[in-house]
């Protein structure tokens, strides 16, 4: 019997209308149209795709590239173009795709032709004449049957529908062995599979890729903070700088006169003093420079208590616990208050607090303000700003990553509507970007909308390896 094949020319999109050619040869009394010039036969077409309407048939039937079901149209001005005379109808549920990108060109766009063919079949491209054989690393994909669009579980071994018309979907031999590797080198994520989703599938769905880009990126962090009231500190201040001063003159006490068993025991009392004030202070957020410092000051700061017009001000900002590694003492944040509005106040951090708040899981960060005026007042309400250079790094835009619990997932373009997912390790938020530590390159193109849809269909296919004696519905 003579082998049965059915091409396919994939619609090549001209800038001011559609350049259209179906070739298809689906038995006896079926013909593919396309729009002729002003001087071409008039027929009586009434049959048109509501999604292609450059498909029109004067018969019943199904549009050849989506599969819905022709409608009643009144189209003049077609005449039909016959298919090669060895084309057949392909119903063989092993007839398989291979997608061939043909060297022939149109408006500078390759010409990609969609073949169904069988496995080791020699075809020839009606466009370039090139000769197509389905052996090898490009061998045809091979269809093993065909699932249930809303239900992977009911299955096939032939086309079909379901309750509500919709077609099936085939299930290709290559998608389920990639379901079922599940972890492992160069394999795909646990429970995702690749998927082909064909150009007419991608504008409907509203599918648009980005790429993977390396470039300077900055991390912008935005915090609620406070201008400083805090007695509590002060007194802390106040008891590490008298202790001090004690440990010291007990010291010199002690090297000026001969040492003696009571003196020696003034001393050691003083400095356990001491070291029962810095502990305190350590406590309390203060970074052992910050204590040092307080050694050679004559009080403790007075503006802990009230504002010290163009004196120093304490400015608390409270960091998200994920934030923490970005944020360090040294640092320059900015400081804006809506009662100066547009007035530029820059601080330095000088301390991180050493332990976490388990109620809003935040960090306190101490920055030192001038203020300048007297515009910063105790317990005033301020935000705070701090910009983080990262440099150099690889960026996925945010839209592209799907957080499927503790993995996250990238849709990869593989290009002629192939999308692999792939999972990827990323760094910090970086503006509407993620830097990205593992799984992607410079210049991969990934999907940034339509990537829940794309998710759906990857986990169904997946779901396709867990099926043992599957069903056959329809």
């Amino acid at each position: 019997m003579k082998t049965q094949k059915k091409i396919f020319l994939v619609l090549v999109l001209t800038s001011g209308f559609i350049v259209a050619a179906v070739l298809s040869a689906t038995g006896p009394g079926k013909q593919a149209f396309t729009r002729a010039d002003h001087s071409a036969q008039k027929t009586s077409a009434k049959y048109q795709c509501p999604m292609h309407p450059q498909v029109v048939s004067d018969k019943p039937g199904d549009c050849p590239i989506c599969s819905m079901r022709l409608v009643p149209s009144e189209v003049e001005g077609l005449v039909p173009i016959q298919a090669p005379p060895e084309s057949s109808a392909v119903q063989d549920p092993n007839a398989v795709c291979l997608m061939h990108e043909c060297t022939m060109v149109k408006n500078g766009q390759p010409c990609p032709m969609l073949i169904l063919a069988e496995k080791g079949e020699k075809l020839t491209c009606p466009v370039c004449g090139e000769t197509i054989e389905a052996t090898g690393e490009n061998a045809p994909r091979k269809i093993l049957f065909y699932r249930n669009p809303m239900n992977p579980k009911v299955t096939s071994p032939a086309p079909a529908k379901d309750e509500m018309g919709m077609d099936y979907i085939p299930v290709y031999s290559d998608e389920v062995r990639e379901a079922a590797s599940g972890g492992g080198a160069g394999a795909l994520p646990l429970g995702y599979a690749s998927v082909f989703i064909s150009p007419q599938r991608q504008q409907l769905i509203g599918i648009r890729t980005g790429i993977v880009e390396r470039k300077e990126a900055v991390k912008n962090i935005r915090a609620a903070g406070r201008i400083a009231y805090d007695p509590d500190l002060y007194q802390a201040e106040s008891e590490f700088i008298e202790s001090y001063r004690s440990f010291k003159n007990a010291k010199n006490g002690v090297s000026a006169t001969k040492a003696s068993a009571d003196s020696s025991f003034g001393e050691n009392w003083a400095a356990k003093m001491v070291e029962s004030a810095r502990t305190k202070l350590t406590r309390m957020g203060f970074s052992p420079e910050m204590i040092d410092a307080l050694e050679t000051q004559d009080g403790p700061d007075k503006s802990l208590l009230y504002a010290v017009p163009d004196g120093n001000a304490w400015v608390y900002a409270t960091i998200y616990e994920y934030e923490i590694s970005s944020v360090k003492a040294g640092d320059t944040l900015r400081v804006d208050v809506s009662s100066a509005p547009g007035k530029k106040i820059t601080g330095k951090i000088r301390a991180v607090d050493t332990v976490v708040d388990p109620v809003t899981r935040t960090v306190r960060v101490r920055a030192l303000v001038k203020n300048e005026g007297g515009v910063l007042k105790p317990d005033m309400y301020v935000n705070v700003s701090l910009e983080k250079d990262l440099g150099r790094v690889l960026l996925v835009p945010e839209e592209a990553v799907f957080f499927a619990g503790k993995a996250n997932i990238v849709f990869i373009d593989k290009g002629r509507g192939l999308f692999e997912p792939r999972e990827v390790v990323l760094g910090q938020k970086a503006g509407d970007d993620y830097v990205v530590s593992e799984g992607l390159a410079e210049g991969e193109g990934v999907v940034i909308n339509g990537n829940f849809l794309v998710d759906s269909e990857s986990k169904l296919k997946a779901a396709l390896s867990a099926v043992g004696g599957h069903a056959h519905g329809g």
